[in-house]
C-alpha cells in the first residue's frame, strides 16, 4: 500500500479511501463491471420473482437505487418491526448475530432477515453499502441495540480492519457527512498512514451515531454476564454457555497484520484532543470506564 505523506490534503484522502467499494465490479471489468452487476441482479429477480422471503407478515422491498462508479446499491425496506444491532468493524456483530441464530432468531450478519439485521454498517441508514444489505429506515416499534467490545481491546483489530479501503472509505464519508470531521486528521509521526489514530476517532464517532439510534441498552459481547441484558431485550432467553458461537477470526490473509502494542506505538498521541475527549465520552458510555481511564492519560 503506498504512503501517503503530511504534505496530502485531508480531502484527497477522503477521495482516494471512497473510490472502491465493489472490488468485484472491477473485477468484472473496470467501468462496465458495474453494469454486470446489474445485469446479474435483474436476472436474478427475473428467474425467482417469488424468492424474497416474507418478513414478519409484511412483503419487503428490495429495488436497485442506482448504480455509480461500480456501487450496486439495493434499497430494503420494512413496515413491521424487527431488531437492529448496530456496531462498529471487529466489535463483535458476527459473533451477536450467530448467538441470536442459534436462539432461533432469524437476524443475520449484513443481510435483513425475518427478525432483523444485526451490521455496523446499519446506523449510516444508506442504502449503497459496502457489503451485504441494511434497511434505509428503522420500522416504527423496531428495537434497536449496540453491540460492543472494549475499545482498548479493539484498537489493534480495528487498526487492521483500516486497511480494508471499502470499510474506511465508507466510515469516512458516513462521519465527514454527519459531523464534518475528517478521519484521516492525523498522521504518524513518520508520514505514513495513522492506523491507530483513524481507529481511535472511528470509534469515537461511530458508536457516538450508534448510541443515538439505540432504544436503551448496550450488549457487551466481551462481558458473558450481558447475556441477560439481551435476553431481556428480545424477550427470549439467549445464554453463549454450551454453544460453539463463530467469531472473527481478526484478520483476512491479505491484511497485514499490525502487532505492535498501543503504548509502544505511542498510544493515540497523534488524534485531536477534542476527538479523544469524544472518544473517552463513548467509551464510558459503552459501559467501559476503565478502557476511559486509558484514554485519559492522552488527553
Amino acid at each position: 500500500m503506498p504512503a501517503v505523506t503530511a504534505a496530502a490534503p485531508p480531502g484527497d484522502l477522503r477521495a482516494a479511501a471512497g473510490v472502491s467499494f465493489n472490488a468485484e465490479a472491477d473485477a468484472l471489468g473496470g467501468k462496465t463491471g458495474s453494469q454486470k452487476i446489474l445485469n446479474r441482479l435483474v436476472t436474478w429477480r427475473s428467474h425467482a420473482p417469488n424468492a424474497l422471503p416474507q418478513h414478519g407478515g409484511a412483503e419487503p422491498l428490495h429495488s436497485v437505487h442506482r448504480v455509480t462508479d461500480c456501487v450496486v446499491a439495493i434499497a430494503v425496506r420494512y413496515s413491521a418491526p424487527v431488531l437492529v444491532g448496530l456496531g462498529h468493524p471487529r466489535c463483535g456483530t458476527a459473533f451477536t448475530a450467530e448467538l441470536l441464530k442459534h436462539h432461533g432468531l432469524d437476524v443475520p450478519h449484513e443481510r435483513v432477515g425475518a427478525d432483523g439485521i444485526v451490521s455496523w454498517m446499519q446506523v449510516a441508514k444508506r442504502s449503497a453499502v459496502p457489503w451485504g444489505e441494511t434497511l434505509t429506515e428503522y420500522p416504527t416499534g423496531s428495537k434497536v441495540f449496540v453491540i460492543a467490545r472494549s475499545p482498548v481491546a479493539a484498537l489493534n483489530s480495528v487498526a487492521i480492519e483500516n486497511q480494508q479501503i471499502r470499510s474506511i472509505g465508507f466510515r469516512s464519508q458516513v462521519i465527514w457527512d454527519r459531523r464534518r470531521i475528517d478521519l484521516f486528521c492525523c498522521q504518524s509521526q513518520t508520514g505514513f498512514y495513522d492506523f491507530f489514530g483513524w481507529a481511535a476517532i472511528s470509534l469515537a464517532y461511530w458508536y457516538d451515531f450508534c448510541l443515538e439510534d439505540s432504544s436503551g441498552i448496550v450488549f457487551r459481547v466481551d462481558r458473558p454476564e450481558d447475556d441477560a441484558v439481551l435476553s431481556e431485550f428480545v424477550g427470549r432467553p439467549i445464554s453463549r454457555i454450551g454453544k460453539d458461537i463463530w467469531q472473527n477470526p481478526g484478520k483476512d490473509r491479505w491484511i497485514k497484520q499490525l502487532d505492535a502494542k498501543i503504548d509502544e506505538m505511542g498510544g493515540v498521541a497523534t488524534v485531536p484532543k477534542v476527538h479523544l475527549a469524544k472518544l473517552v465520552d463513548v467509551t464510558r458510555r459503552l459501559g467501559y470506564p476503565e478502557d476511559a481511564e486509558f484514554f485519559s492519560r492522552y488527553l
